[in-house]
């Protein structure tokens, strides 16, 4: 659960470093596979952006896993979007 404490922590981070990222890649099945995620401050609130593809496909977004860019005008809705529908939890945010 994502507390009011956690979300100044986070205003924090946004405020200092501009955008939070949070980036993996694995190999599975023989191909390397990675996961973007970002949240970060714009003109009329806040965007959640999260990809999930092929290394080989890096820039061909139409042959994404998945290709996700939502804006938001709080940053507690932003977070919460993010925790209950894309793979990134709690301690990812807090520690990204």
């Amino acid at each position: 659960m994502i507390t009011e404490k956690d979300i100044a922590h986070l205003q924090q981070q946004i405020n200092n470093k501009k955008c939070i990222w949070i980036n993996t890649e694995y190999e599975k099945n023989g191909e390397l596979e990675k996961t973007e995620f970002f949240l970060r401050k714009t003109n009329g609130g806040y965007k959640v952006g999260f990809d999930h593809y092929l290394d080989k496909y890096e820039d061909a977004t139409d042959l994404y896993f998945s290709y996700i860019r939502k804006d938001f005008f709080d940053l507690a809705s932003a977070i919460e979007f993010s925790v209950e529908n894309l793979p990134v939890d709690r301690k990812q945010l807090l520690n990204a």
